[in-house]
């Protein structure tokens, strides 16, 4: 089979397309044929190396941590999935998914839809995860205030959606180009974070949902009102800087959820949440690396899919 995978640490130029043998899925693992995968920003951090003290991962590295394609075999142990299974997981073992076959443990997958098409399956997985988790951290309720910095992504459309469910209102930090696409996400207001006086004169949030890190996380703990919470995706929030405003503020680290990403496909399926899907690319190496690119350009809107096979 064909995979995208690299033997050092650095930009796109590392990247190349292997053949290798087809995975032999363990005891308590399924494999996939691989229809499509999405990109996310971690898909590039760990190619730069960015990420090697907190992941002791072997080379070569193989990008990818969503999935959507079919049930090829199944692991001894595994009795919910069958081979010809549509299915997506998140592959939270880092083995990566830029491959025309992967591995994942059958807990980490659910079943898709026949609905439900394999770029929009891929598409749902961490940056779904990620959204849900985080705003369950978050602990609102129906009519409390919510600002997400960095909403114009994925995790940001999914979590506004999933908190517009839930009564919150939903308000958004992203660039002014993003407005029109916002409409269509249902968010109840949108402020330019080129804009240093954007919230002035503003109300202080119930909480704040931060998928940015860096200056914009220094910023956010003046913005959620006293007894209000913070969670960040991005990195650990200052427990000093959140003591002195007198906020809660805690990292959510995203975990597989095969409970979670089933109600997250629900939703999709029943059309309660949309996904906003911004470029396809192909299963060709320098397709693959502008896809990278793009992720790591940090202004796109949706998800990035890379289309493996029909």
């Amino acid at each position: 089979m064909k995979r995208i995978q690299y033997n050092e640490y650095g930009d796109n130029s590392v990247l190349e397309m292997a053949d290798v043998s087809i995975p032999e899925p363990q005891p308590n693992e399924i494999l996939i044929k691989t229809s499509a995968v999405s990109v996310n920003p971690m898909d590039w951090k760990v190619r730069d190396g960015l990420m090697k003290e907190m992941l002791d991962l072997p080379f070569p590295i193989t990008p990818g941590l969503d999935i959507a394609g079919v049930v090829e075999s199944v692991g001894d142990d595994v009795t919910d999935f069958k081979a010809g299974d549509r299915v997506i997981s998140y592959v939270a073992s880092y083995q990566g998914t830029y491959a025309e076959y992967a591995v994942t443990e059958a807990k980490w997958a659910t079943k898709l839809p026949d609905e439900i098409d394999f770029k929009t399956g891929a598409a749902l997985p961490l940056a779904g995860l990620t959204a849900l988790e985080a705003l369950d951290a978050l602990n609102l309720t129906d009519g409390q205030r919510l600002l997400i910095q960095g909403g114009a992504g994925a995790v940001g459309t999914f979590a506004a959606q999933f908190a517009k469910a839930r009564g919150i209102k939903v308000y958004i930090t992203a660039s002014p180009d993003h407005d029109d696409f916002l409409q269509q996400v249902g968010v109840d207001g949108v402020f330019d974070y080129h804009n240093i006086h954007a919230f002035d004169g503003v109300e202080p949030f119930d909480a704040v949902l931060d998928l940015v890190g860096g200056d914009s996380l220094d910023h956010t703990y003046e913005l959620v009102k006293k007894g209000g919470v913070l969670v960040s995706t991005a990195q650990m929030p200052d427990d000093d800087e959140a003591n002195n405003f007198g906020i809660t503020a805690k990292f959510n680290k995203t975990e597989p959820n095969q409970k979670a990403l089933t109600e997250i496909v629900a939703a999709v399926r029943d059309r309660k949440v949309k996904t906003f899907i911004n470029e396809q690319f192909d299963f060709e190496l320098e397709a693959v690396k502008k896809a990278l690119a793009s992720s790591q350009d940090g202004h796109v809107s949706g998800k990035i899919i890379i289309n493996i096979a029909e």
